[in-house]
């Protein structure tokens, strides 16, 4: 890994560079395959290249991730036919599940290049479009996005920088049997779209447009650093998954949020951990909804994920809290305003 020590992580690639495997996650029913990097050869990387401040933990689908992912497939209203970005995402799988769930355009942030390829791949391999275009600003309220390569050619998911290696590139620098899923989901996944094909002609184009259907959002990705000025379009919904584990990460993910959201009404749909960083989500809550004013909790709760663990062989349930916020739109009254006591029961899930 030495070699590696004089290039920049936005230099290298998946697969050429960094070593990766194929795993499979089922949510809500519904199955993803998820290209996931070798997360030794990750840290490895970033020591050699001298950057201390770097983790490597995006490189595993967190149980907040898988939660706010079924949250979306249960309750697809909360972003069929929106414009979404998903905050630190990573793998992307949260992002991906809005796609599913029949958003109209994804777009997954993280300031890591090599989570953005891995999310890109895992759009293309779950057969959704991904697009090169990023939308004007001035068509901010737009969910317009012109699509680019989809996974049926097995296109190239480069975006902002970011330089993906297509799969059909990939699947040299992966092993056999991993090689063997991807050829065949892309089979499975041609044979699923010619059918939906046929059955929209046959029905007038009616169908689609839910988890279930034909309705697939475009997905795109954006290298984003939250403690940076903000350059790209808000959104009609922002998906944060366990993104509140460090305090020093509060202020920034805060501030940032009303620049990510339109001001019609929009949605923060957080997920985290119930107790690891309780005070961590309060202090969110109190910059969001008192300080700077412009959230209400519309929901709270706490939602149960299984979550395999290899080295036991077993599965078990894990919480998560889950939190819709809702932005003002201008004088609007969403609901009650939380006192501090209440913003703490919120936080804790309850």
């Amino acid at each position: 890994m030495e070699a590696l020590a004089a290039v920049h992580p936005a230099q290298l690639q998946l697969g050429p560079d960094i070593p990766v495997a194929l795993r499979r996650w089922t949510v809500a029913d519904r199955r993803f395959l998820l290209v996931v990097p070798d997360i030794d050869a990750v840290m490895e990387m970033y020591l050699a290249a001298g950057h201390w401040d770097r983790d490597p933990y995006w490189c595993e689908p967190w149980p907040s991730a898988l939660a706010m992912a079924e949250e979306l497939l249960q309750r697809p209203d909360l972003v069929a036919g929106k414009r979404v970005c998903e905050l630190g995402c990573g793998l992307g799988l949260a992002g991906l599940a809005a796609a599913v769930a029949g958003a109209a355009e994804v777009v997954l942030l993280d300031r890591e290049p090599l989570a953005l390829q891995c999310a890109l791949l895992n759009a293309a391999l779950n057969g959704l479009p991904t697009t090169t275009a990023s939308p004007p600003a001035a068509a901010a309220g737009s969910a317009a996005a012109a699509p680019g390569a989809t996974a049926g050619s097995m296109g190239s998911g480069a975006s902002s920088g970011v330089q993906a290696l297509s799969l059909q590139q990939l699947l040299p620098h992966l092993q056999a049997a991993d090689a063997e899923q991807v050829v065949e989901q892309q089979r499975l996944l041609e044979e699923q779209r010619q059918a939906q094909a046929e059955a929209a002609s046959a029905s007038g184009g009616r169908n689609g447009g839910s988890a279930g259907g034909s309705s697939r959002g475009v997905v795109r990705a954006e290298v984003f650093d939250w403690s940076q000025p903000v350059a790209i379009s808000p959104h009609h919904v922002m998906l944060v998954c366990d993104c509140l584990y460090e305090a020093f990460s509060v202020q920034p993910v805060a501030a940032v949020a009303p620049k990510l959201l339109t001001r019609d009404g929009s949605r923060l749909l957080l997920a985290d951990p119930p107790d690891r960083a309780r005070h961590n989500r309060e202090c969110f809550l109190d910059l969001l909804c008192e300080e700077g004013g412009e959230f209400m909790v519309e929901e709270s709760g706490e939602k149960g994920v299984q979550v395999y663990e290899a080295s036991k062989g077993e599965s078990r349930r894990v919480p998560v809290a889950m939190m819709h916020l809702r932005r003002a739109a201008g004088g609007d009254t969403v609901g009650p305003k939380l006192g501090r006591s209440g913003r703490q029961a919120a936080a804790g899930g309850g």
